[in-house]
């Protein structure tokens, strides 16, 4: 949580959002693709083999060298002593983030915003720990997965077929993310 120094990191070059430390697990591909060619009324194996090609193509990836700091490191450097909104989207870093957060830098936190991904009981350990943590309205949103990961996918694959759907399932047939709202009043 509160590493500093260099890691490797997976980047995405076509879909640099699903960029990360941690691996992405192929099977979030198939799920992907399996997702599609039902939302295409499908149920064709020789299409479901396309769509994981296509999506696989897609998840090309390069492992790069960053360079790893805190949280209060970066706010100490912007010279901040208040946080109205803090956002973390870290793909898969969750936890790490924020308890790698200090008590002083939460005090000064009024709003966060984080989406979770769905892995063990992650989402409600980050809920617990943003109450611990003196947030006083903590709201856990439905989980499921971002439009936008849907609507980039599918408007890559097939523009002209329609919309993406709402929500992608993983492999264990949970939803990939969940977003986690909390605020102090």
């Amino acid at each position: 949580p509160d590493k500093v120094g260099k890691v490797a990191f997976d980047f995405f070059p076509e879909y640099s959002l699903l960029s990360s430390a941690y691996d992405w697990d192929p099977s979030d591909r198939d799920a992907i693709a399996l997702k599609l060619l039902q939302f295409q009324g499908s149920n064709d194996p020789a299409r479901l083999e396309e769509l994981r090609q296509r999506v696989g193509q897609s998840l090309r990836k390069e492992v790069v060298e960053v360079e790893l700091r805190t949280f209060a490191s970066v706010r100490e450097e912007l010279g901040l002593e208040r946080i109205d909104l803090l956002k973390i989207d870290v793909e898969k870093a969750e936890w790490d983030v924020v308890c790698g957060i200090s008590d002083a830098d939460w005090a000064m936190t009024r709003q966060v915003a984080i989406e979770t991904h769905v892995i063990g009981d992650r989402v409600q350990q980050i809920a617990q720990l943003l109450r611990e943590k003196g947030f006083k309205r903590v709201h856990v949103g439905e989980v499921g997965t971002p439009k936008f990961l849907g609507f980039k996918y599918y408007n890559k694959l097939h523009p002209d077929e329609g919309i993406a759907p709402a929500v992608l399932p993983n492999a264990e047939g949970g939803a990939l993310v969940c977003n986690i709202y909390a605020t102090r009043d």
